[in-house]
């Protein structure tokens, strides 16, 4: 069973619908300037695969009617890949965890009293399956570099191209992210050439719309069909070109213990930084404030922005390029947790020995004042202003 992956936005998938119900209707007006805005040529293949559409018109389930129709008619957009014996719907039942990224085209194209029953997934030779909108393909690209468990689904079902660290799926994605499109799988090549979903004489017939009918397994090789009004050339070879924009924000999984050492690094380069412009910046601002207790709240809240804006750049920096198995997440909280409990115990820590030394400096000067000038004690008024002192 050769399964074919169609590249397809939803706005698409409407237009195809409406196309279709043109059609029924003789009112060919709006197919027409479907396929000029198109560059489209083949008129005729179009019109025999949306006669065969409706003569399945009376079918309940939308996927053997409609969604295959779809499938077939993409190809006035762009190009679609074809692989072997690999469905999305298989792969959602091997790994249900995946079927989060499934979008319900149910959701997209709204008919009147429910006529059509959505299955979302192959079940015959002759259907549509799986639709994955634009924004969940973004969320499933990017969680198969963040999630373990995702990537081993993924890699584990399509395998992985020789030589390289993506596999025929990871392709497909990259191709929709490029395109800012859906994907829609369906099955309806069994009895044709595997590389293409049009036959010898169409092709011939629509020269300005080459297809890709290279004899490469597609075991080892991902092949397409070409639009020309996208100027795709997407055959075996530049298969291997990807989505550079999102693949320059990929973040390489690394271990908790290596993310631990680049946290604590930064956060004692960021402190440092932070705390000299805090002193420079705050600390006149504090002298400045007469009444303690205002000057009390005001230097808690500057400690409170200190800490959050340190915290915030350390973050950032830590997994700028990099990033942790989603389920070691909780184990980097609490060693988090742990290291700003040890370094709020450090400062306070540091704050005591100072205000300790603070006190001896008081006590001494009290000894030296009593030494220099022959007393017992202090006068009343000095005795309260080194009291003052040391409450403060």
């Amino acid at each position: 069973m050769n399964i074919g992956y169609y590249p397809i936005k939803e706005e698409e998938i409407k237009e195809i619908t409406k196309m279709i119900i043109c059609y029924h209707k003789n009112d060919f007006t709006f197919i027409e300037q479907v396929l000029e805005r198109q560059n489209y040529n083949n008129v005729n293949n179009i019109n025999e695969n949306i006669e065969e559409c409706l003569n399945n018109k009376n079918n309940k389930y939308f996927d053997t009617s409609f969604g295959v129709c779809i499938a077939k008619l993409q190809k006035i957009y762009r190009g679609n890949f074809i692989l072997e014996d690999k469905s999305i719907t298989q792969l959602i039942q091997n790994f249900p965890n995946l079927i989060k990224y499934k979008t319900n085209i149910e959701d997209i194209i709204k008919f009147k009293n429910n006529k059509y029953m959505f299955l979302n997934e192959l079940k015959t030779s002759n259907s549509s399956g799986v639709y994955i909108s634009f924004d969940d393909i973004k969320k499933l690209y990017n969680d198969y570099y963040r999630d373990l468990s995702i990537k081993k689904a993924i890699d584990t079902y399509y395998g992985k191209t020789e030589g390289k660290y993506e596999n025929k799926f990871i392709k497909i994605l990259d191709y929709c992210l490029q395109n800012k499109c859906g994907l829609l799988e369906a099955n309806f090549l069994n009895n044709k050439n595997i590389y293409s979903n049009t036959t010898k004489s169409e092709q011939n017939a629509n020269e300005n719309k080459p297809t890709n009918t290279t004899n490469a397994s597609v075991n080892t090789t991902v092949n397409t069909t070409v639009n020309t009004n996208q100027n795709i050339n997407q055959n075996t070879t530049n298969n291997n070109s990807t989505n550079n924009s999102v693949k320059n924000n990929e973040r390489r999984i690394v271990s908790v213990k290596d993310r631990i050492w680049a946290i604590i690094g930064y956060r004692i380069l960021f402190g440092i930084a932070i705390s000299v412009v805090a002193v420079l910046i705050i600390t006149p601002i504090l002298s400045a404030i007469k009444i303690i207790a205002i000057q009390l709240i005001f230097a808690i809240m500057i400690i409170a922005l200190e800490n959050f804006i340190t915290w915030k750049m350390t973050i950032d920096m830590s997994f700028r390029k990099y990033t942790i198995p989603k389920e070691k997440s909780p184990k980097l909280m609490k060693i988090i947790v742990i290291l700003t409990v040890i370094l709020m115990g450090v400062n306070i820590g540091l704050d005591y020995a100072s205000y300790r030394m603070d006190l001896i400096k008081i006590d001494n000067l009290e000894e030296k004042y009593i030494k220099l000038y022959n007393t017992d004690k202090l006068n009343d008024n000095e005795t309260k202003l080194l009291n003052e002192a040391r409450n403060k």
